[in-house]
């Protein structure tokens, strides 16, 4: 079974986050539909890593915000 870790998650995550989650309303006008699945799979992504990587949260919510800097 393959086994990932939070390495994989960070940039999906960060690019979900600079793009869709920060700029919600902006993407939301143009279109609602990609705004939803975006936060969808945002969300799911987070889940993953609260669930399965507890240990490993605060760096993984450090690396995404990093993408803001």
């Amino acid at each position: 079974m393959l086994v990932y870790s939070t390495v994989h998650f960070v940039p999906m995550c960060s690019v979900l986050y600079t793009h869709c989650v920060v700029k919600l309303q902006e993407v939301l006008e143009c279109h609602a539909g990609t705004a939803v699945l975006a936060l969808e799979c945002f969300n799911e992504l987070f889940g993953l890593v609260c669930s399965h990587h507890k240990d490993k949260l605060g760096q993984f919510l450090g690396e995404v915000g990093k993408s803001l800097l």
